[in-house]
């Protein structure tokens, strides 16, 4: 053991800033100056006549802060510097010799006695940081610090407990100031992973391994073929093995190893040759959806062989189907058991493995998609008269499109879906999982198939569509001599008195188109006798329904029951959550208004001043 190594002693001026740290138990102290105040604190002792150096008191907490005015020499006494002496635990004994760092895990590991709690101060380059000893009851104090520091600059110092961060300075054991600087340096560097490539290409130019930690390594050497370190990267060259792996070996500068059953100082390492490029040219996998499929492109010389197999996580598969485009070829494969883990696929040549890739996955993503109808809108049916825009839902290089499914949909285009045929219920839609990227006819090869978690209705959807503009109702009456008369609407229409009976409200079935649906129309007769009054036995409230192939062809209007009676016919929309309306476009109603007499004349006057209205029919 060795006892705090971990200062660098200099001649010091005058200190300016934080307290110097007094360790428990050091006898005396060497003041930077000259004890300018006659009165020492209690306990406190001068030796000497020059007042240089002081005897500390032998028992004194931790914490306590001592103020002592030093100058530095007698005559400038007049204007002392205040310097504080703060009391602190004892200096810990550090080992120097078991000073580790692990610079992938970011972990520093020293042993000694009196660590636990103890301030730890580090420096590499142009970064620094301090944290705190955490022994856990044993001699082995563990630090965290930044992963990725400059290992070979490292430098730590240990420091006693109740040392603050702005000490500075510290009274070492013979009672000089020392500058608080990390002075120990690590003796083992302990590597976790030094190779950054887990496979060799063939293809690159030319092919290399790159190294995690090149300043660990002093050289490197291989089986069946001539390697050499270039900066970063373990250059092959001259590979002629015939095994599916490289065998290497790198043998490590002193003091540098890698972790494995033991402190390895020339690790060995096995790194799969990839003869064949092979690379995943499909959108990621989904996590926790069944029977998916993978594509993969084989490239050079393997892009035009036959005898390759292909192996994924779950073992040895067949390929689906198989696109060639150029020079590469495109190979579809199924995949199961997909979860967070990358998947795995590999080429095998002769029970050889000549390539291997991996395919990153994704989470399922939250089924929810918006359906449009033309001209009206936002809908959250299905409708199984006409189609319904679906939104995609994109996912980075992927997209989810609606699919076809059996006596419950069509989709077209990957764009529209309906419901087939009259079904009519509930049912989720379903979505193909695609690679719109992919070439050719991949590009709509369905990689995996997700269903909505909820239902949505499916019915008819009923639209109101222009009567008038579609001629699809009229009011046919007679003119009293066997002809027949067909009012306009919104103006008053006479006829003879003989035709009250003649009068039907006509509908064309055909004029409705059958994406429109259902037309539920309200139709409304009153009559008024010729003095205003409304005839109460007259009055018919209708609702009819009407589609393109059903549907009345005419209803009778009655209630005319004296000369100049005058019936008003009215025929509306009927709207509900199953009629959509566009507010954009909203539909209105028609009016017819006949009058039924053209034998005299009637005067309509007001009872307050006079009128010129006469209604006169001939």
């Amino acid at each position: 053991m060795l006892p705090h190594l971990l200062l660098t002693l200099a001649a010091l001026p005058l200190p300016s800033g934080g307290p110097i740290a007094l360790p428990t138990g050091v006898a005396t102290v060497e003041l930077p100056g000259v004890l300018c105040d006659a009165e020492l604190p209690a306990g406190w002792q001068a030796l000497g006549a020059d007042r240089r150096r002081l005897k500390a008191p032998p028992t004194q907490p931790p914490g306590t802060e001592t103020a002592l005015p030093v100058a530095p020499a007698a005559e400038a006494c007049g204007e002392p510097a205040p310097v504080t002496l703060l009391t602190v635990g004892a200096p810990p004994a550090i080992d120097a010799a078991s000073i580790a760092f692990f610079p992938d895990t970011g972990r520093l590991e020293l042993k000694g006695r009196g660590l636990d709690g103890t301030p730890v101060r580090w420096s590499a380059g142009d970064q620094a940081g301090a944290d705190t000893c955490v022994t856990g009851g044993t001699d082995t104090c563990a630090v965290s610090l930044p992963k990725g520091l400059a290992a070979d600059q490292l430098v730590v110092g240990v420091l006693p407990p109740g040392t603050p961060p702005a000490a500075q300075r510290l009274v070492s054991a013979s009672g000089a100031l020392v500058a608080i600087e990390p002075a120990l340096r690590p003796v083992r560097f302990v590597l976790t992973a030094l190779l950054s490539s887990d496979l060799l290409s063939l293809e690159r130019d030319p092919p290399s391994i790159k190294v995690k930690h090149p300043e660990a390594v002093e050289s490197v050497t291989c089986v069946d073929a001539d390697c050499a370190l270039e900066d970063d990267l373990v250059v092959v060259r001259r590979e002629h093995g015939a095994d599916s792996d490289l065998e290497l070996r790198l043998r490590l500068k002193p003091h540098w190893f890698v972790q494995g059953a033991t402190l390895e100082p020339s690790p060995s390492f096995r790194v799969p040759i990839q003869r064949c490029p092979l690379q995943v040219a499909s959108p990621p996998p989904l996590q926790g959806v069944a029977d998916q499929k993978v594509v993969v492109r084989v490239g050079g010389l393997c892009a035009r062989d036959e005898a390759l197999a292909f192996e994924t996580s779950a073992g040895r598969v067949a390929p689906l189907k198989a696109l060639t485009v150029g020079a590469e070829r495109y190979v579809v494969l199924p995949i199961s058991g997909v979860s967070a883990a990358d998947q795995t696929v590999r080429v095998v040549r002769n029970e050889r493995v000549w390539g291997q890739t991996a395919a990153s996955t994704r989470p399922a993503p939250a089924l929810h998609t918006t359906l449009r109808l033309d001209g009206v809108g936002p809908v959250d049916f299905v409708p199984n008269n006409r189609d319904v825009d679906v939104e995609p839902i994109r996912l980075g290089d992927a997209v989810l499109e609606p699919v076809s499914v059996d006596d419950l949909f069509r989709v077209t285009g990957g764009r529209t879906v309906r419901a087939s045929g009259a079904v009519s219920g509930h049912a989720p839609l379903r979505f193909a999982y695609r690679g719109p990227s992919l070439p050719g006819e991949l590009a709509s090869l369905t990689l995996a198939q997700l269903t909505e978690p909820f239902d949505r209705e499916l019915h008819a959807a009923d639209t109101p569509v222009d009567l008038a503009a579609r001629h699809a109702v009229w009011l046919e009456c007679g003119d009293g001599e066997g002809h027949v008369l067909t009012p306009e609407r919104n103006v008053t229409t006479t006829t003879s008195f003989r035709a009250r009976t003649t009068c039907r409200l006509r509908f064309d079935r055909a004029a409705v188109p059958p994406e429109a649906g259902r037309q539920v129309l309200a139709v409304r007769v009153r009559v008024f006798s010729a003095d205003g009054a409304p005839r109460t036995d007259a009055s018919r409230d209708q609702r009819v329904v009407l589609s393109h192939d059903h549907g009345p062809g005419e209803v009778l209007v009655e209630g005319i029951a004296e000369a100049f009676d005058r019936l008003v016919v009215t025929v509306s929309h009927v709207v509900d959550a199953q009629r959509l309306v566009d507010d954009a476009n909203t539909v209105d109603g028609l009016r017819w208004t006949v009058v039924f007499g053209t034998q005299r004349a009637r005067l309509y006057a007001s009872a307050t001043f006079p009128s010129g209205l006469f209604r006169v029919a001939e």
